[in-house]
């Protein structure tokens, strides 16, 4: 039997909501996204959660700077859930 594990991560991306948006939209059938707005203008908090499977810490960093570009965002690792059997 196959095992998942759920990983929680948060980035912190210094771009406009329209970005964030688009990232929230890009991995929408992936993670479970959840978004908080901080003090300045463009700072945001993006915390997503999703199954390694679906969406691994490399192919997450590549959504990142398609939409917030290489400088412009910052991924944690806040822990993984898991393992977890999976059925099929």
């Amino acid at each position: 039997m196959k095992q998942i594990v759920v990983a929680v991560y948060r980035i912190e991306a210094t771009v406009p909501r329209d970005n964030v948006y688009r990232f929230e939209e890009a991995v929408s059938d992936y993670a479970i996204t959840s978004v908080e707005f901080g003090q300045g203008y463009r700072q945001k908090y993006i915390y997503v959660i999703a199954s390694t499977d679906a969406l691994n810490a490399t192919q997450l960093h590549n959504v990142a700077i398609k939409f917030f570009g290489e400088n412009n965002y910052n991924i944690m690792n806040l822990g993984v859930l898991g393992p977890f059997k999976k059925h099929d």
